[in-house]
């Protein structure tokens, strides 16, 4: 049975078990990333938290790794260029 209100689905109950998405980074959700939570119904307690690639939030590279002029630094007014941070947030 799917747990669901008029615009998202919330969670799935199947054979006393029930799933939900969740949104917490602490639990690991970053763009890109479902993390699943299933718990028992009889207990409350956690089964199982999985984390899972989500193709519809993935981006597709574009130019095989080139900057692009829109990502390109930008040029300070003393001529020098800002640098561009390889980090992911």
């Amino acid at each position: 049975m799917e747990l669901r209100c008029q615009y998202r689905l919330h969670g799935h109950v199947d054979d006393g078990v029930l799933e939900i998405a969740c949104r917490s980074r602490f639990c690991g959700k970053v763009p890109g990333v479902v993390v699943v939570h299933r718990y028992d119904l009889a207990t409350g307690k956690l089964i199982e938290t999985k984390r899972f690639r989500d193709p519809v939030k993935e981006e597709p590279e574009m130019g095989g790794g080139q900057v692009t002029k829109r990502d390109a630094p930008k040029e300070k007014s003393n001529g020098t260029r800002d640098r561009i941070s390889l980090r992911h947030p």
